[in-house]
């Protein structure tokens, strides 16, 4: 399977989040992340598996602080639990059409 540009780019942006926080460029790593969840929309649809991987990556990005970020936190969590409720149903419809 082969990769697209926007999975590239996705993963090179949270690489990239990655690095930047690791030596205190927070403003960077948070702006890294925030597009790499911008690109998965668009290229994977809002309430995807995808997405919700990339947002836990946002999510951990704020733990660590997360007495100065509570209501994004709240925010990311809900939105992720959404999306895989999402999922939960549609595995619960698939299984009683069989």
């Amino acid at each position: 399977m082969s990769v697209t540009n926007d999975e590239a780019t996705i993963r090179a942006l949270l690489s990239s989040a990655r690095k930047a926080q690791k030596t205190g460029r927070f403003q960077e790593a948070e702006f890294s992340i925030q597009q790499a969840v911008e690109i998965a929309e668009r290229m994977f649809g809002k309430n995807t598996a995808a997405v919700g991987l990339v947002l836990l990556d946002l999510i951990e990005f704020y733990q660590p602080d997360a007495a100065r970020h509570p209501a994004k936190l709240k925010t990311l969590h809900s939105r992720v639990r959404d999306i895989l409720a999402g999922y939960a149903h549609r595995d619960r419809m698939s299984r009683h059409d069989s």
